[in-house]
């Protein structure tokens, strides 16, 4: 069998087996976390692919981010399936697929090292880890942006055979399409200068390219990162999910950021525990003991010698770990949005480097014979069976809001999000008592948990406990004033009191606050024709 024709039968395995995997995904509903503001309770999304939604999704900052190919991508998927969730999970679970077939070519065609490249690429398709990234429909963001990055590798490689204007085109253009998927490519500049070195040593060679060079070269890419660090800053600043120094001290994001990056590590081998979130400690007012911080910056600078120690004799050691430290970046938590400590989607494209660090250190080339060369064989098909298991069982936690909350109390500790998630479940099918024992749980963690606060006093309003209804509304605004919705809320349960006045105050400020807020609208309408009848 040619290299050719190999080639293509490995990638088309991976694409197969990948896919099986992940099959179990069709039979998935939507989850009750951003699934709601991607897809089924988007209004612009909903009506399918049209002009007009296309001119919202590069203008709008819904769900405190600027991705517009992911909103086009959701909208194709709606007008193709209607709101059909199965369907929707397929084609994220199909962009899985491409993208470790795709990994797996684009990394061959660099070092032309085939096992060494279908090992990063099968680890890659069926690590626990980005199982979130696959069965979580909000997170197309992930797969798609993963598939621009990859196109992305591709154009370089070529564009590194010959470089000339026509051929960095692609370059820059699939840059740009990954960074309006998602913006977490921005320092994709920055790791192909560690790709110029290792796996293309362009900077070695029979003809070496000068450093000087090599950075030009990034310049207009760069440009195009900053451009998506800002717009996506006014973003999250707009939708209010950049935590204030307040909040998050920079003390806690360095620890944070620290321990993190340790954390993915030690997910990475011992993948169990996994949750769909993992809240920041500071966002209950606790923090990480300075053990724990103090043993992963010890290790990290561990790691980083020993990568850096073996440069000149195994240089993708040091690429795979640069790789690592440098996608990261963006998610680390120094800039930190939103209460999540660590994620696992976020480690989607970073581990890649993991994976190249292990498999090119792996003597697949070996002139040893017999034991030693069965060993690793099946030291390595343990490992891929063993992930292989693990995605699958995570992925029936995913089956239902239910299975997926519950594990994630389960997993972790303090999981406020969770115990709100899970309120909102039982909200939904009229178990307010239920519901309301939930959000006493998340608000035991979190007293600041200003929606657990506002949700409590809807449960207690709907069984007709007005009064606790109206305490827990007026704490909710306590803790954020500008929350439309409690403001709605506690309108209603004055109305309700007989407080005309109070309530109308607090529908005109919640009107104020979001003028789309069509039912403070209507209450603020009918109170003012029946005054008016009076």
């Amino acid at each position: 069998m040619g290299v050719g024709f190999k080639k293509y039968v490995i990638a088309f395995i991976l694409f197969v087996v990948t896919l099986g995997i992940y099959a179990q995904v069709f039979n998935h509903p939507f989850v009750n976390y951003d699934d709601d503001l991607y897809v089924y309770a988007n209004p612009v999304v909903e009506r399918g692919l049209t002009l007009e939604g296309v001119c919202w999704a590069f203008t709008t900052f819904h769900a405190a981010n600027w991705h517009p190919l992911t909103w086009i991508s959701h909208m194709l998927d709606t007008s193709l399936f209607g709101l059909d969730p199965g369907l929707h999970h397929l084609i994220s679970a199909i962009f899985h697929a491409m993208n470790a077939s795709l990994l797996f070519i684009i990394l061959f065609r660099m070092t032309a090292g085939i096992w060494q490249s279908a090992l990063v690429a099968a680890l890659f398709a069926v690590h626990p880890l980005h199982v979130e990234s696959v069965a979580w429909v909000a997170e197309r963001k992930d797969v798609l942006s993963g598939f621009f990055f990859l196109l992305v590798l591709w154009a370089y490689a070529r564009y590194c055979d010959r470089p000339t204007i026509r051929r960095y085109i692609p370059v820059f253009l699939f840059l740009a399409l990954g960074l309006m998927a998602k913006p977490m490519l921005v320092t994709v500049p920055f790791l192909l200068l560690v790709l110029d070195w290792w796996p293309l040593r362009r900077s070695s060679g029979a003809a070496p390219a000068s450093r000087a060079r090599l950075l030009y070269e990034k310049v207009p890419l760069l440009g195009l990162s900053a451009a998506s660090c800002v717009i996506t800053y006014i973003a999250q600043k707009t939708g209010d999910t950049v935590q204030t120094i307040e909040v998050f001290s920079f003390s806690a994001r360095i620890a944070n950021s620290l321990f993190s990056y340790a954390e993915y590590l030690l997910k990475t081998v011992w993948p169990i525990n996994l949750a769909v979130i993992y809240p920041h400690p500071a966002s209950y007012g606790a923090g990480i003991p300075l053990w724990g911080v103090a043993g992963a910056g010890i290790a990290l600078v561990l790691l980083t010698t020993a990568a850096t120690w073996q440069m000149g004799s195994r240089p993708w050691i040091a690429a795979g770990w640069m790789w690592y430290l440098g996608m990261l970046v963006p998610v680390i938590g120094l800039v930190q949005v939103g209460s999540q400590a660590i994620a696992d989607r976020y480690t989607y494209l970073p581990l890649i480097g993991i994976f190249m660090a292990v498999a090119w250190s792996i003597p697949f080339e070996s002139p040893w014979k017999g034991i030693a060369r069965h060993a690793t064989a099946l030291a390595v098909g343990i490992a891929l069976v063993a992930f292989s298991v693990l995605s699958w069982s995570q992925l029936h936690y995913w089956q239902s809001p239910q299975s997926l909350f519950s594990h994630a109390l389960a997993a972790t500790e303090n999981n406020w999000v969770a115990w709100d998630k899970l309120g909102n479940l039982h909200m939904a099918a009229r178990r307010y008592g239920d519901a309301i024992s939930c959000y006493e749980s998340a608000l035991r963690i979190n007293s600041s948990d200003f929606y657990a606060w506002n949700n409590l006093g809807v449960a207690n309003l709907n069984m007709g406990n007005i009064r606790p209804a109206t305490d827990q509304f007026r704490m909710a605004l306590a803790k954020k004033p500008d929350y439309a919705k409690a403001h709605y809320n506690l309108g209603n349960a004055l109305e309700q009191q007989g407080l005309r006045g109070e309530a109308i105050a607090h529908f005109r400020e919640a009107l104020r606050l979001n003028p789309d807020y069509s039912q403070a609208r209507i209450r603020l309408e009918m109170l003012s024709i029946s005054g008016n009848m009076r």
